[in-house]
């Protein structure tokens, strides 16, 4: 399948869940997404010899995607969007509206923000109590357009650890953007660009992450301004996925020191009966590090149980940590994506119904776009712009 804006009424919807016509999937969309921009100042290298040694800056402007999550003034969105911004603005139509960054979660690569006015009186789409899983027919919700639009594609696989692949190619401004089923409701948060060949140059598919690792973050971040998140030092048998049959168990951590070993069954977690290795990582992820835990196994036809401390994991255990790409900016970089965004905050200014540029508050904006240029163009004279860059 090829991805792409959708085009059909209906589509087909996962097990158990109600399929939505087209229209009511865009009012979906457009209650769930929100557009973000963050501001930032970097400090560059003199470009003007004339300046006599006064620093010089530009102001990056990164254009992301945010969804309305939990409480009307709650945004989520991808880390890599707001971190490290001076300001941060969400947009809804041609309403902006002022944010502060409440927390992020390295693991998971998500941010959560409070936004100081209401964004809407309607209610945003609930998160989908479905399980989502490879094939699953899933819509990409873009808000950067003139109107909200509605990409479709599938998901490829989904990973113990809460991450979601995609067959949903990543655009400039779509980090952090909503993914909905057929039936309207929340199922992931896109957070970064995922490629198979680590010498691919262009875009990336969508990496995401699913909703209810996006809920615990959330409440977590609310109500620590951190994520605490539990570990045992293993990881299950996915070819086996009825059972949770340890797979490799981390010398030193948890498990190996609660005396578990590799090819063991786990049974329960905590007088749980365990479903599966996805049920593990839930349970396991909830539990606050430092928590004994009881955990029944199976060894060689015996049943065992052992005491297992908890551990606190900075990061999640992601194997596919060798394709995610999330470059670290450079200023060369910042100026090539800065070009990027002025030209699409450009047209989305003269493409909208009844634009007036004799406006006060759209000539002030076109006069400080034509200032960011004039800024842009004497920075990329003295350090020119790479000629590949992966947004």
């Amino acid at each position: 399948m090829v991805p792409g804006p959708l085009q059909a009424q209906r589509i087909g919807a996962a097990a158990g869940a109600d399929q939505l016509p087209l229209e009511a999937l865009q009012s979906k969309g457009q209650q769930s997404a929100v557009r973000i921009l963050s501001y930032s100042r970097i400090a560059l290298e003199d470009p003007d010899p004339g300046s006599r040694g006064r620093s010089a800056t530009l102001e990056v402007l990164n254009i992301g995607t945010g969804v309305r999550f939990g409480v009307s003034n709650r945004v989520l969105t991808a880390r890599n969007v707001v971190i490290g911004a001076d300001s941060i603005v969400v947009e809804v139509g041609w309403r902006r509206m002022s944010a502060t960054l409440l927390g992020s979660d390295e693991s998971t690569h998500l941010a959560l923000l409070s936004v100081n006015e209401l964004i809407s009186s309607n209610e945003p789409p609930g998160p989908s109590e479905t399980p989502i899983q490879a094939g699953d027919i899933t819509l990409l919700v873009d808000p950067l357009q003139e109107r909200t639009i509605l990409h479709q594609g599938e998901i490829g696989s989904v990973m113990p650890t809460g991450f979601i692949f995609t067959t949903l190619p990543v655009y400039p401004g779509l980090s952090g953007a909503p993914l909905l089923n057929s039936a309207g409701e929340l199922v992931g948060i896109v957070i970064l660009q995922y490629v198979s060949d680590i010498t691919q140059t262009g875009p990336g598919n969508a990496a995401a992450i699913t909703v209810d690792i996006a809920a615990h973050v959330a409440g977590e971040i609310e109500e620590f301004g951190r994520v605490r998140w539990g570990w045992i030092g293993g990881s299950a048998d996915l070819d086996i996925p009825d059972s949770v049959i340890l797979q490799t168990v981390s010398e030193d951590g948890p498990a190996d020191l609660a005396g578990l070993t590799v090819g063991d069954r786990l049974t329960h977690y905590g007088g749980q009966p365990l479903l599966d290795p996805f049920h593990m990582r839930d349970l396991v992820l909830a539990t606050v590090p430092g928590t004994a835990v009881p955990v029944r196994a199976v060894r060689d036809s015996t049943e065992i149980t052992v005491q297992l401390i908890v551990g606190d994991r900075s990061e999640l255990d992601m194997a596919m940590s060798g394709v995610l790409m999330q470059p670290e900016p450079t200023p060369d970089m910042f100026i090539v994506a800065r070009f990027h965004t002025i030209f699409e905050e450009l047209n989305r200014l003269f493409s909208t119904p009844g634009f007036n540029p004799e406006r006060t508050d759209v000539r002030n904006r076109i006069l400080t776009i034509e200032r960011q240029l004039s800024e842009l163009k004497q920075v990329s004279l003295a350090s020119p712009p790479p000629r590949e860059y992966i947004p």
